[in-house]
C-alpha cells in the first residue's frame, strides 16, 4: 500500500475511511455480530469509497474537459455483486462504458484504477461495453458465473439496466448451454480444492459444501428463472423452503468462519486448517465434553452445514440439467406402466403412482422397495416422487417402523450397485437414522485425529462402497469378495462398525450392543446377528495382528485363527479390514499394509483348511530344495543353505526369488570373521526400500539400534524390523522402510550409499550420535494446538511364549524409534523383532524382546522398570528434554 506521501487529501481521506470503517467492523465480528451483517456492511462500506472515488475522478476529468458523466456505470460482480464481502477479498468492480472506447474512456479507468489501488484495495478491475461484457460471458463460465451477480452502484442507471436485460435475453437463448458449463467449471474447481465435504483442511469457499456451491445454486437459478435470491428461487420452485432456510444458515456459518480466518491473518485467508480449527473452537466458546474435544463440536457444526449445502445443491444441479425436455414431458407419460402396483416406470424414471404418494410420505418400506426397483430397473427416481417423500421424511417427527421395512432393508444392502450412492442418499434424508437409529449419533461426528479424514459417518456410508468396489477387482479382494453367498451381512457390519465411536466407552465395546440392538430390528436371525456382532466388536483385530505383531510366528496365527473360528467370517473380517482402512483417506491401504493383511488372510485359511505344518515347514518345496543343491558347491554346503533359508522370515522368503536368497547365503556363508554381507533393494509395487545385513555376532551387537539411527538420520521412515538367528552364530537383519518426500524411485546412487553406511554401522567401523533433520509435521509451531496421541507404554508377556512384546504409543517424531531402541539395548535385552504402524500422527512401535540368554523376561520387577525407562526415554525425546542433537 502507497505511504500516503504525495496523495490528495480526499483520496487520504478514503482510505482511512475504508481502514477504519474495517477496524470498527472488525470489533463488531469480535461482539459475535453474525457473518452475513459483517460481510453486508463491508459491501457498504467499500460501496461508499468507491463512489465517492468515482465523484472525484468524474469530477476532475470533467474540468479537463473529458466529461464522462453519462457515459459509464459502476458495477461490482461476484462476491461483491451479493454483498458478500470477505474483510480483505478482491474488489471486483466492472465499469460499463456507452460508445466507443475512447481516449476520455480508457483515461478515467486509468485513473479511477489508480486511486481504488492507492486507497487501499486489491482491484479485479475491467472496462467492457455490454455488448463486449455478454459476449465474454459466453464463452467463459466464471465470468458468466460471475456477471449473473452483478449490482450497479454508481454512474448511468439506465446503461446498467440494458446491460442487465441484454445478459438476461442470452441466457434465455443459451440457457442449456449456460448450465452445462457453469457446472462443468464447478466441478474443475471442486477437483481442485477438494470433492468431499469431509476435508481435514476445507477452503470454505471453494471446497465441497461450502461457499461456492451455494453461488452454484444462485447461478443455475439465473439461469433458469432470471433470479439469484434463495427465497425468490422458493417462490419458483426451484427450492424447498427446507432447501432454502438451510442454504441461508450454512451461508451465515460460513461467512461468520470466513471473516474469522480474514481478520485473524489480517489478509484474504479461506483455509479452515487444523490450527484455526482448535483456535476457533475456543475461542467461540465450544464447550468440550468427556467424549468430544471443542473443535470436534465446532467441526461437527461444519459438517452439518456443509452437508446440508451439499445435497441442495446437487437437487438443483440435477433437476436444471435433467429439465424435461418437451418430448420426455408429452411422452413419457404415454410409455409410463405400472409396477408392482404401487409404481410406474417409463424409458425413463421410475416412481411411485400419485394416488399412492401419500403412502410414501411415512411407509419407509415403500420407499426403500422404490431404490431398490431404481437400481433393478437402471432407471432414476422421479423427481417430483422424490421431492415429496424427501420433504416428508425431513419434516417427520415420527415415520412408523415395521418388520417389512427391516426385510427391504435387507434386501437392498445385499445388492453391490451403487449403494454408497443409496445410503448417501438415505442418510440425507434422514431414513437411514428411521432405519437404523443408533446411525444419528454419528451424524457430521469427526474424530480430530490426524489419520481418520472423514466423519464417523462418511467413512461408514464410503467403506461400503470400498468393499462394493471389490466386485470388480481381478485379485484376492475380489476373488474373495465374489465368493461371498450373501453380501448385506458384510455391508451392514461395515455400515455399524464405528457408531460406538463418540462415547467415553472403548468405541468396540460400545459398537457390539449397538449391533445387538439393531440386527433384531433388521430381522436378522441368530446366525447372521452374531456373525455382523462378530464383526463389529473385532474389527481392528485383523489390523492389529498384521501391524503390529509377527505374523511368521505360527502360533500367533493359529490363535488369531481360532478366534475366528470359520472360513466365513475370516472372509468377510478380511474384506472388512481392507474397506475401512480405505475409507479412512486416499491411498491409505498401502501396498505395504495389503500385503500383510492378505498373506495373514492366506495363512489363516490354510489352517482352517486343515494345513497345519509350521511357517518353516512349508517355506520351502522339493523343487527350490533342487535348485539349492545345483547352486552349492557341494552336499553340506546345500544342507546349510537349506538350514539358513528355513530361519528366514516367511514372507521374507516368499517374497524374493530362491535364486536370490540363494545368492545372498552363499555371499554370506564366505564373508570371514566379524565382516557383513549388506543388500538394498527397491520394490515399484510397495514403494519401500529393503536392507538386508547378515553378520556373526558373539552377543548383542547394537546393530539394530544403529541402523535405525542412520535411517532415520537420512529421513527414512522405518515400517519392519526382522531380526532371525541363524546357524553358525549368524544374525539376518531385514528392514523395511520408505522416503516419505521421495516421489520418483530412489538413484542406485543413493541405494549404495545407504547400503555402504549400513555396512560401516554393522561392522562397528563407524558409530556416531545421528543428527535428525526436523520434517514439516515435527514442528511444534505447527502442532501446538493440535491434541497428541496418548504416550504409553504397554508389555505384553501373554501373546508370544518366545519373547517379550513391548508395545510403544507416541506420536511421530523422526528419531524416536531410535532413541527407544538404543535404550532397550542399554537395558540388556535384544530385539528379535519389530514393526511400526503410523495411523496419521500416532505411530505404534512394537519390539519383540528377550535378555542376554534368548529369554523372555519373567521378573516382575524388571518389567516395572524396563517399562518406566521407556516411557520416560520417549516423553523426554518427545517433549525435546533429552540431550538429543536434532
Amino acid at each position: 500500500m502507497a505511504t500516503g506521501i504525495g496523495l490528495k487529501p480526499w483520496l487520504i481521506t478514503a482510505r482511512r475511511d475504508y481502514q477504519d470503517g474495517r477496524g470498527r467492523l472488525r470489533l463488531l465480528h469480535e461482539d459475535g455480530v453474525p457473518g452475513r451483517r459483517i460481510a453486508n456492511s463491508m459491501s457498504d462500506l467499500v460501496d461508499g469509497v468507491l463512489v465517492t472515488l468515482y465523484a472525484h475522478v468524474v469530477s476532475e476529468l470533467t474540468e479537463w474537459g473529458c466529461d464522462t458523466t453519462d457515459r459509464l456505470a459502476l458495477v461490482m460482480h461476484g462476491g461483491c455483486g451479493r454483498r458478500e464481502f470477505a474483510p480483505f477479498s478482491d474488489v471486483d468492480l466492472m465499469v460499463l462504458y456507452r460508445g466507443a472506447q475512447d481516449a476520455p474512456v480508457e483515461e478515467f479507468a486509468r485513473r479511477f484504477s489508480q486511486v481504488v489501488f492507492d486507497a487501499g484495495f486489491t482491484l479485479g478491475f475491467s472496462i467492457r461495453s455490454p455488448r463486449q461484457a455478454c459476449s465474454m460471458a459466453l464463452g467463459d463460465a466464471q465470468i458468466f458465473s460471475s456477471l449473473t451477480e452483478s449490482r450497479f452502484i454508481g454512474g448511468n442507471l439506465d446503461l446498467f439496466e440494458n446491460y442487465f436485460i441484454r445478459l438476461k435475453r442470452i441466457v434465455a437463448r443459451r440457457a442449456t448451454y449456460l448450465t452445462r458449463s457453469i457446472v462443468s467449471a464447478r466441478e474443475s474447481e471442486r477437483a481442485r480444492f477438494g470433492e468431499t465435504v469431509y476435508l481435514l483442511r476445507p477452503n470454505v469457499k471453494k471446497s465441497r459444501g461450502c461457499l461456492r456451491d451455494i453461488h452454484l445454486v444462485r447461478w443455475l437459478g439465473f439461469v433458469r428463472f432470471g433470479v439469484t435470491d434463495l427465497d425468490l428461487l422458493h417462490k419458483e420452485g426451484a427450492l424447498s423452503q427446507i432447501d432454502a432456510n438451510r442454504l441461508k444458515a450454512a451461508s451465515e456459518f460460513l461467512l461468520r468462519v470466513r471473516n474469522e480466518l480474514h481478520f485473524s491473518v489480517n489478509r484474504a485467508n479461506d483455509m479452515l486448517g487444523k490450527n484455526e480449527q482448535v483456535r476457533i473452537a475456543e475461542k467461540w466458546g465450544y464447550p468440550g465434553s468427556d467424549v468430544s474435544l471443542p473443535v470436534e463440536q465446532l467441526m461437527r457444526d461444519y459438517f452439518y452445514h456443509t452437508s446440508e449445502v451439499r445435497y441442495a445443491s446437487d437437487h438443483v444441479v440435477s433437476a436444471s440439467i435433467n429439465r424435461r425436455t418437451m418430448t420426455r414431458k408429452v411422452f413419457a407419460p404415454l410409455m409410463a406402466r405400472p409396477l408392482e402396483d404401487v409404481f410406474f416406470i417409463n424409458p425413463f424414471e421410475i416412481g411411485v403412482q400419485s394416488q399412492f404418494l401419500d403412502d410414501a410420505k411415512t411407509d419407509l418400506a415403500l420407499v426403500l422397495r422404490l431404490m431398490h426397483l431404481s437400481v433393478i430397473h437402471s432407471r432414476e427416481i422421479d423427481q417430483d416422487t422424490w421431492q415429496v417423500i424427501r420433504q416428508a421424511m425431513i419434516e417427520a417427527e415420527h415415520v412408523p417402523f415395521f418388520a417389512e421395512t427391516g426385510r427391504q432393508f435387507m434386501a437392498l444392502i445385499r445388492n453391490p450397485e451403487k449403494l454408497g450412492q443409496i445410503l448417501r442418499r438415505l442418510a440425507e434424508m434422514r431414513i437411514l437414522s428411521r432405519i437404523i437409529p443408533q446411525f444419528e449419533h454419528a451424524r457430521s461426528l469427526l474424530q480430530f485425529n490426524e489419520y481418520h479424514q472423514y466423519t464417523v459417518d462418511e467413512h461408514s456410508i464410503l467403506a461400503v462402497e470400498k468393499a462394493t468396489m471389490f466386485e470388480h477387482d481381478r485379485g484376492p479382494l475380489g476373488n474373495t469378495y465374489r465368493s461371498l453367498r450373501d453380501k448385506s451381512i458384510l455391508h451392514l457390519a461395515l455400515l455399524i462398525h464405528d457408531l460406538g465411536k463418540g462415547y467415553a466407552e472403548e468405541h468396540c465395546e460400545v459398537g457390539w450392543r449397538l449391533a445387538a440392538e439393531i440386527c433384531p430390528r433388521l430381522g436378522l436371525g441368530t446366525d447372521d446377528g452374531d456373525d455382523v456382532k462378530f464383526l463389529v466388536h473385532n474389527h481392528l483385530m485383523m489390523s492389529h495382528v498384521a501391524f503390529q505383531r509377527d505374523i511368521n510366528d505360527h502360533n500367533l496365527v493359529a490363535e488369531f485363527t481360532a478366534n475366528v473360528g470359520n472360513k466365513q467370517i475370516l472372509r468377510m473380517l478380511y474384506l472388512l479390514t481392507c474397506a475401512d482402512i480405505s475409507a479412512v483417506g486416499p491411498d491409505t491401504l498401502t501396498q505395504w499394509k495389503f500385503r500383510l493383511l492378505t498373506d495373514l488372510f492366506h495363512r489363516s485359511q490354510n489352517l482352517l483348511d486343515g494345513l497345519h505344518q509350521t511357517d518353516n515347514d512349508d517355506s520351502i518345496n522339493e523343487a527350490e530344495l533342487t535348485l539349492f543343491r545345483e547352486l552349492a558347491p557341494d552336499e553340506p554346503t546345500a544342507l546349510w543353505l537349506l538350514r539358513q533359508a528355513r530361519s528366514l522370515p516367511g514372507n521374507f522368503y516368499q517374497n524374493h526369488a530362491p535364486e536370490i536368497v540363494a545368492e545372498q547365503l552363499l555371499e554370506l556363508s564366505r564373508t570371514e570373521g566379524y565382516k557383513a554381507g549388506c543388500w538394498i533393494n527397491y520394490d515399484n509395487q510397495t514403494r519401500m526400500m529393503e536392507l538386508c545385513i547378515g553378520r556373526r555376532v558373539k552377543r548383542r551387537s547394537g546393530i539394530y539400534y544403529r541402523i535405525t539411527g542412520m535411517l532415520a538420520g537420512e529421513g527414512q521412515r522405518i515400517r519392519t524390523a526382522d531380526i532371525k538367528h541363524l546357524d553358525d552364530s549368524f544374525v539376518w537383519y531385514w528392514f523395511q522402510f520408505e522416503d516419505p518426500n521421495l516421489t520418483e524411485p530412489p538413484t542406485d546412487r543413493r541405494l549404495i550409499e545407504l547400503r555402504d553406511k549400513a555396512v560401516q554401522l554393522a561392522e562397528g567401523k563407524e558409530e556416531s550420535e545421528p543428527v535428525f533433520s526436523r520434517l514439516w509435521n515435527d514442528d511444534p509451531k505447527r502442532s501446538a494446538n493440535l491434541p497428541k496421541p496418548q504416550l504409553k507404554v504397554v508389555i505384553d508377556n501373554q501373546t508370544v511364549e518366545w519373547a517379550t512384546v513391548i508395545d510403544v504409543f507416541a506420536w511421530y517424531r523422526l528419531g524416536l524409534l531410535y532413541r527407544i531402541s538404543k535404550r532397550i539395548f542399554e537395558l540388556g535385552l535384544d530385539v528379535r523383532f519389530a514393526r511400526i504402524a503410523q495411523f496419521g500422527m500416532q505411530v505404534i512401535q512394537v519390539f519383540y524382546v528377550t535378555d542376554e540368554n534368548g529369554n523372555k523376561l519373567t521378573n516382575g520387577r524388571q518389567l516395572v522398570m524396563v517399562r518406566r525407562a521407556l516411557l520416560k526415554e520417549s516423553r523426554d525425546f518427545l517433549e525435546g528434554t533429552s540431550d538429543n542433537k536434532s
